[in-house]
């Protein structure tokens, strides 16, 4: 939906808002794999991803001040631009990975 809305808004000519208009592409939030995914009673997370796909991610709290800064500077970030919020991309076995980590339960894996 927000594909159809991005493009039926870059194909009016020359809409009155524009000069303010900034499209905000995100990432896949870290607090979504509290929520979103929840593993199994073995601890797998089962995902339709190639196990080399690289998950763009980011923490949920960062939109605001980059959202903030567009309105605050549409001369900068207007125009139709593309501001994307990505902290970093990770496979699903990375993933994993800083779970275990951070909570220290070994049994955390992904099945693709």
């Amino acid at each position: 939906m927000k594909a159809r809305i991005e493009s039926y808004i870059r194909a009016q000519q020359d809409p009155p808002l524009f000069p303010y208009t900034t499209f905000i592409h995100v990432g896949f939030y870290y607090q979504n794999f509290q929520t979103f995914f929840q593993p199994t009673t073995d601890f797998e997370f089962r995902v339709v991803l190639q196990p080399t796909a690289r998950l763009p991610l980011y923490d949920v709290h960062d939109t605001g001040p980059i959202v903030v800064q567009c309105f605050e500077h549409p001369d900068r970030w207007g125009q139709g631009n593309i501001v994307p919020i990505v902290a970093e991309r990770l496979t699903m076995n990375e993933i994993c990975e800083t779970i275990r980590r951070i909570t220290g339960n070994q049994k955390i894996r992904y099945i693709p």
